[in-house]
């Protein structure tokens, strides 16, 4: 009892990462010296034995007498080899008669050529031997059990995270044999072993042994009698979202022979080489979610899929540390076995919790995004094809087959493998593909073939691509309205036709090569057209040969007044409605430096009651939006008007007063616009005033130019001439 107490407390320790006493392995040679694996192992007495380096032994099998893990260095799965010479002895052989001994093999591969023992890797005789990310490869024995052989009631056998490959038995289980226990089988690939004349070529379960498997991977194993890729004589064994296949077996039973009670759930069972998918003279029952490509296995359960090909991969490096069989585009396995209880598959990628994949792989799926964009925006119909399964797309493709217009999308789920999506390229289109993926990698772009290629990508990636055709035989023509004046310009209907310009609003249209188009201007009240400018001619004519720009320009009617030094223009707004306290407004006053006039200051002065000094706000010159700090830039706030200099200003500009008004009853607003005195001569044209005012000051947003909504009023004066309306301006000299 105190023996078992021990064994119990090591393998507690060991998972905890205690710091056990350890034996360093730093020569690869077996003469008994230390530093040797067989002096770690057979003379010193530390619970750890580090493998530094690749080790031959010459001197026959070591035997293991106490609890030990030996362990690789290096990253896992690619830790060092121990191997034999021809001598006709196994490696390792761990023979307890007492109490069961904990020996662990981590990240080595352990490999020979021939001998004449059981196990020819590994004999366990009542003891618990755990194999954990590990290659147990290449060698034959002329009794049961390859790689391994592991028997005795006390005893037990667990591999995780390991490949048994390459290995041969003159006998049952060519690559592990298992009798009177246990074998718990978990993320590992069992391959390419053989039984010469027994059962069982990859897993053979003797009398009064257990199976149990999960997450692994049995293939391409062959029997010379039953059995192929599993011989089941014990007791009850299990089989969980494992894959079985490309075994053979003469006398049938190419994947499973079953002579005891197996169980076998979310599995396939498809696709041997000879002998068929079971063979089973007791009993197999089935849990649901398994596939078979025959009936043979029987498996009629919620879920089960008989006669039906898996769609699986050869076996390859798909990810993780062992090799496996991936799930190809289509295949009836995915999501085939709803809930499975399993975090991960065998290469460690994550399971969906509700729709589980049949299988020991559990295909990771990305979501696809195709979005077709044009320049000239609206073109229409362009054709794609893809070899993504119609049904995992919205819209649905027609055979692979699929058109999109500008602005038009589809979404696909792709799941692990290589996938194709292709444009036919329009004649006189370019075409560049842009993806935004997470992470980046996985796709692969040809512009110039219109491909779009992907390999393997991590569950949940969204892959949002674009691909944007430009149609090289089109140019675009660009309207811009200038002037202080306002108007509207049309123009023909261009490609694709879309209505033709009618600026202001579509400004821009795009035309064939060699096009002759003809731009017509209309002046709004209150303004004239002045006339084209840029790519138009006089007459609003242009070729497009390339991308065009035409220019019309309007101005206000009425021309201005003259403002000499010292003479103010005053305008008058009168009946301004009632503005409570706190209510915004914005004065806008459109000026411009004359002909020959050398003025350099405009003082915008207000009086009354309506807007005090302390309420400017802020003042800004547009067409520039950049509000103006009081004593900074073209203007300053003085303590009851505003000044700018317009000196350098040969374009109209617009200069903006921001006010909060004080609690005043309805009145008029005299505003004045005055030249220093002591200047010398020179003109300035006041071309437009507009008052905007917000109403009670509830919070309402000031309306801009041109709204009509709400209380905002928004009025016009075109010097001289007066405007008589409900509301009206007023000039004085």
């Amino acid at each position: 009892m105190f023996r078992i107490l021990l064994s119990f407390l090591f393998l507690f320790l060991l998972q905890t990462g205690f710091a056990f006493s350890q034996c360093n392995v730093t020569l690869g040679t077996d003469t008994g010296v230390v530093g040797e694996l067989r002096d770690c192992l057979e003379v010193q007495t530390d619970v750890v034995v580090n493998v530094q380096v690749d080790v031959l032994l010459t001197e026959g099998e070591i035997v293991i007498d106490r609890d030990v893990e030996i362990v690789g260095t290096g990253d896992p799965g690619t830790g060092p080899t121990i191997n034999q010479t021809d001598a006709p002895s196994r490696l390792f052989a761990i023979n307890d008669d007492v109490t069961p001994l904990n020996v662990i093999f981590r990240n080595l591969t352990l490999t020979g050529s021939s001998v004449t023992d059981f196990g020819g890797l590994i004999f366990n005789n009542d003891n618990n031997v755990t194999v954990d990310c590990s290659n147990l490869i290449d060698m034959t024995v002329d009794s049961p059990g390859g790689a391994i052989h592991s028997t005795g009631s006390n005893g037990s056998l667990i591999i995780t995270e390991s490949t048994i490959s390459g290995n041969t038995a003159v006998n049952n289980g060519g690559g592990i044999f298992v009798d009177d226990h246990t074998a718990t089988i978990t993320d590992s690939t069992i391959d390419d072993n053989t039984s010469t004349t027994g059962a069982g070529g990859g897993i053979a379960i003797g009398s009064n042994g257990i199976l149990d498997m999960t997450n692994s991977t049995v293939s391409n194993n062959d029997a010379d009698t039953t059995g192929g890729g599993i011989l089941n004589s014990g007791a009850t064994s299990n089989i969980d979202n494992s894959t079985i296949t490309d075994n053979s077996a003469t006398g049938g039973g190419g994947g499973i022979d079953n002579a005891g009670t197996l169980i076998v759930t979310n599995s396939i069972v498809a696709n041997q080489i000879l002998g068929g998918d079971c063979l089973n003279t007791d009993t197999l029952t089935s849990n649901g979610g398994n596939i078979e490509s025959a009936m043979s296995c029987g498996f009629m359960s919620v879920g089960d899929l008989q006669d039906t090909d898996p769609l699986i991969g050869a076996l390859a490096n798909n990810g993780g540390k062992t090799d496996t069989h991936i799930l190809l585009p289509g295949s009836p396995a995915i999501d085939n076995a709803g809930t499975c209880g399993l975090a991960d598959d065998q290469r460690g990628e994550p399971r969906e919790a509700d729709a589980c994949d049949t299988g020991s792989v559990e295909v990771q799926k990305a979501t696809l995004t195709i979005t077709k964009d044009t320049d000239p925006a609206g073109l229409l119909s362009f054709s794609f094809s893809s070899d993504i399964p119609d049904e995992n797309c919205t819209p649905m493709p027609a055979g692979g087959e699929f058109t999109l217009d500008d602005d038009e999308s589809i979404s696909c789920t792709i799941t692990e493998g290589d996938y194709n999506v292709a444009e036919s390229i329009p004649a006189d289109n370019s075409l560049t593909i842009s993806c935004a993926t997470e992470p980046a990698d996985g796709v692969s772009i040809n512009d110039t073939l219109g491909t779009l290629d992907f390999t393997t990508l991590p569950e949940d990636t969204a892959v949002d691509c674009t691909f944007t055709n430009i149609d090289d035989s089109v140019f675009t023509l660009d309207v811009v309205l200038g002037g202080p004046g306002t108007g509207t310009v049309t123009g023909p209907v261009g490609v694709p036709a879309n209505g033709g310009i009618n600026c202001p609003g579509d400004c821009t249209e795009s035309y064939n090569p060699g096009t002759n188009v003809t731009l017509v201007a209309t002046a709004n009240n209150g303004s004239e057209f002045q006339g084209w400018s840029d790519d138009c001619n006089a007459s609003g004519q242009v070729t497009i040969n390339g991308n065009r720009t035409c220019v019309a320009t309007f101005k206000l009617v009425g021309g201005g007044d003259v403002l000499n030094p010292g003479d103010p223009l005053e305008f008058i707004q009168d009946n301004v409605p009632e503005v409570n306290e706190g209510g915004e407004g914005t004065f806008i006053v459109t000026a411009r430096n004359a002909t020959n006039a050398n003025l350099t200051n405009v003082e915008i002065s207000i009086e009354d009651e309506l807007i005090v000094s302390k309420q400017i706000q802020s003042v800004r010159l547009e067409p520039s939006t950049a509000f103006l700090e009081p004593n900074i830039g073209s203007c300053i706030i003085l303590e009851d008007s505003v000044e700018c200099d317009i000196a350098t200003l040969t374009n109209d500009v617009d200069i903006v007063i921001d006010f909060v008004a004080e609690d005043v009853p309805p009145g008029d607003v005299d505003i004045f616009l005055t030249a220093d005195a002591d200047q010398i001569g020179g003109l300035v044209t006041a071309i437009a005033l507009v008052i905007i005012t917000s109403g009670d000051g509830s919070g309402c947003t000031v309306a801009s130019p041109g709204s009509t909504g709400g209380a905002s009023m928004l009025l016009f004066l075109l010097i001289p001439v007066v405007v008589v309306t409900r509301r009206y301006l007023k000039i004085r000299k």
